[in-house]
């Protein structure tokens, strides 16, 4: 593997992400930007961590795309926060209904943290 250190030229990294994003334009396909979800669904999914885990998130990160369903075509929603406590996080998630009312899953992980590497003048 590669190291790069300061002033080491980066070039084809650039050039890849640049092909990556022209090759869209010129199909037409340009991204769109994330739509936020309506505030009744943000509603109903901290109420929904406050009510199944005891904790206020007030951002929690909402996955609800529409395409997304099984195999009998109902949607779901999906949502994650994390708790920072420390040397350690806690991560919290929950498979919803579409409109957040109810959930299907939850579950409650907790992680160590990865220790911060040194700078890349200071390593052994």
């Amino acid at each position: 593997m590669n190291r790069f250190r300061i002033g080491d030229s980066v070039k084809v990294d650039f050039a890849s992400v640049a092909l990556v994003v022209s090759s869209s334009a010129l199909f037409g396909q340009v991204p769109s930007p994330p739509q936020l979800p309506p505030d009744s669904i943000v509603a109903a999914v901290k109420a929904a961590y406050q009510r199944e885990f005891g904790e206020t998130i007030e951002h929690p990160a909402i996955y609800n795309n529409p395409q997304a369903v099984n195999c009998r075509g109902e949607g779901h929603l999906t949502t994650t926060a994390y708790l920072r406590a420390g040397v350690t996080t806690t991560l919290l998630s929950m498979y919803m209904s579409r409109d957040g009312g109810s959930v299907i899953r939850k579950d409650r992980s907790q992680v160590l943290l990865a220790r911060r590497p040194l700078p890349w003048n200071q390593n052994p």
